[in-house]
């Protein structure tokens, strides 16, 4: 037995000299740490991007949308709204003519509730060393319905009803840049209005709801010759990608009633944008108010179907389109956008805005309508293509996709 204890030690003493020489310890604490990371990478996995992600950056990488949208250099497709939802069709656009100094475009957009946009465009860019400009277009709308609440901000959205509205005008516009940042310039337009009973079964017509007293026009059909002239103020700025300064744009323009109605009226219409980039050009803060002011030159209003109006992708986010109509307007539109792909941004959004039948009843930060919101941009380069909003207001969520940004 003394013998059997004796042996048992010097077994246990050879099995741990022999582990030990098999599994030698880390010399130093570096090496332990570096034994540690290589055991760890060989269980890790690959990182897997949100879905959503994925999806942006497939968009992206395979430059679909610019397979879609522009099959050659000279035909694409448009994507516009002209009033009843989603709508798209081809579009036609040659540059260089006349030795480099002219350009043509035409298309057509549809949708499938029969709302129709042609238009037509023949101009000079760069005229006079690229001082000057000249611009002659030409345009045919038709809106089987169109919404209409009431006249004022006191409408409520049970008192939906409809409208048709066929519109045609001619256009001549030129510009000259008086600098690097200011530019002006005048146009003058020749429009056929035309409205009649809204053709939408849901809703009952405009005029069998409101009357000419209420709502001005409603009885009328006008054309007008539309002189005016125009104002621009640039100090944008383009650092990594996105813009940073200020912009102001003015218009005032007389709408000369050519029939026996007497809507003759002056409008005015101002829009200033702040625009900040942010962390290296990753973040990105626009800001921007509007306002139009249209004053009749009688007793005979400004027609319904032209007011100044607020509500929709355009405006007021969180509202139906066209929720609010009368002679003056006034809104405020904030975003913050981050890149969260390439090309890709999400934002955040919040708008305010009312408006009024004078101006003496301005008041722009009392009684506001208000909206806020989240939406994703799409863009190329510098310019928004694609944008998906989706506001929030005391009437209810409302969705956006539209093309193009809101300034």
């Amino acid at each position: 037995m003394k013998h059997t204890r004796t042996r048992a030690p010097c077994f246990l003493a050879a099995a741990t000299l022999l582990h030990a020489s098999a599994n030698p310890p880390p010399a130093t604490r570096a090496a332990q740490i570096e034994a540690k990371r290589v055991e760890k990478a060989a269980h890790l996995t690959p990182e897997r991007l949100p879905a959503l992600h994925r999806g942006f950056l497939y968009f992206e990488e395979n430059r679909l949308y610019y397979r879609i949208t522009s099959p050659t250099p000279e035909v694409s497709i448009r994507f516009d709204a002209p009033g009843g939802g989603f709508a798209a069709g081809p579009q036609y656009l040659r540059r260089g003519l006349f030795g480099g100094r002219g350009e043509v475009r035409t298309s057509v957009v549809g949708t499938t509730e029969a709302f129709y946009l042609a238009d037509a465009a023949f101009g000079f860019p760069n005229l006079a060393g690229g001082r000057a400009s000249l611009e002659f277009l030409a345009l045919r709308q038709w809106s089987p319905y169109l919404d209409y609440y009431g006249p004022g901000p006191g409408s409520q959205k049970s008192g939906r009803t409809a409208y048709s509205f066929e519109n045609t005008g001619f256009e001549v516009r030129s510009g000259y840049n008086l600098s690097r940042n200011i530019s002006t310039g005048g146009l003058t337009r020749y429009l056929l209005f035309n409205v009649g009973p809204g053709r939408k079964d849901k809703f009952a017509s405009t005029d069998e709801v409101f009357t000419p007293a209420t709502t001005p026009g409603l009885d009328q059909q006008t054309n007008f010759i539309n002189p005016g002239v125009f104002l621009d103020f640039n100090w944008v700025r383009y650092p990594r990608g996105r813009r940073s300064g200020t912009r102001l744009l003015t218009e005032y323009a007389v709408f000369f009633d050519t029939g026996a109605a007497g809507f003759t009226f002056g409008r005015f219409d101002v829009d200033i944008r702040r625009y900040f980039a942010l962390l290296n050009g990753q973040r990105e803060v626009l800001l921007r108010a509007r306002a139009a002011f249209a004053d009749p030159f009688g007793s005979e209003g400004v027609p319904f179907y032209i007011q100044p109006r607020l509500g929709g992708a355009e405006s007021l986010r969180g509202f139906r389109n066209r929720r609010f109509y009368d002679n003056n307007m006034f809104v405020l539109n904030g975003e913050y956008r981050w890149e969260i792909a390439d090309q890709t941004d999400a934002a955040l959004f919040v708008d305010a805005g009312k408006v009024f039948p004078s101006l003496g009843q301005i008041r722009p930060f009392q009684e506001l309508s208000t909206s806020y919101g989240f939406g994703v941009r799409i863009r190329q380069g510098n310019v928004v293509t694609w944008r998906f909003d989706v506001g929030f207001s005391r009437e209810g969520p409302q969705v956006w996709l539209i093309f193009g940004d809101l300034f």
